[in-house]
Formats: structure tokens, sequence, C-alpha cells
């Protein structure tokens, strides 16, 4: 199992559809995803020391995964400005920020 650096066994996706499906046992809950592979082996950059993530440049890049796989969120950072025309590629995993504090203040 890969360990990815700095990342610490978790490889961060995109979630693009969050859905639920009905089944026997209740609703199974499922999400659209797309795939990132670590920078560097998951090493933090130098300069910022977060770890860069890109667009998985095998197979589709896309990907349905449990809902219950999900340990928690991350803050990725885009390489381009949402207001560019260049499509992103490249992420920053913010390292910098306390999720947990920041969803209970704002």
């Amino acid at each position: 199992m890969p360990l990815y650096g700095a990342l610490q066994e978790r490889l961060p996706y995109r979630l693009l559809k969050l859905f639920k499906l009905a089944a026997d046992g209740g609703p199974f809950w499922c999400t659209f995803v797309q795939t990132t592979t670590p920078v560097a082996g998951g090493m933090p950059e130098r300069a910022s020391r977060m770890v860069k993530v890109t667009k998985h440049t095998t197979g589709s890049g896309y990907a349905v995964i449990s809902g219950d796989t999900i340990s928690g969120a991350a803050h990725l950072i885009p390489e381009e400005p949402d207001c560019s025309e260049i499509p992103n590629k490249a992420w920053m995993v913010n390292s910098h920020i306390d999720l947990a504090t920041w969803n209970e203040v704002y």
C-alpha cells in the first residue's frame, strides 16, 4: 500500500457528485470523484511546504467510491485560478489549515 509521503496514506480526490442508491439494507451513499496523483511521491515542496497533486493521467481519471471510505475534507488550492482560461491540472494540498476549526467558525 502506498504511503503517499506526507499525505499519510490519504489521497485527496475532487468530489464532483454525491448520490444515494437504494439498497436492501437501506441507502448507500456513493461519490463520483476526480482522482489525483501526488507529485514527488507526496513529499512537500520546499517553498510552500505543501504537497502538490495532479490529475490522474492513466485510465479515465474518474472513479465512483463509497461515501464510507471518505475520512475527511481537504483544502486543495488550484494551480490556476478559477477565472483563468487555462484548465486546472494541479492543486496544492493545504496542510496549514485546520478544517475542523474552519468549519466551526465559518
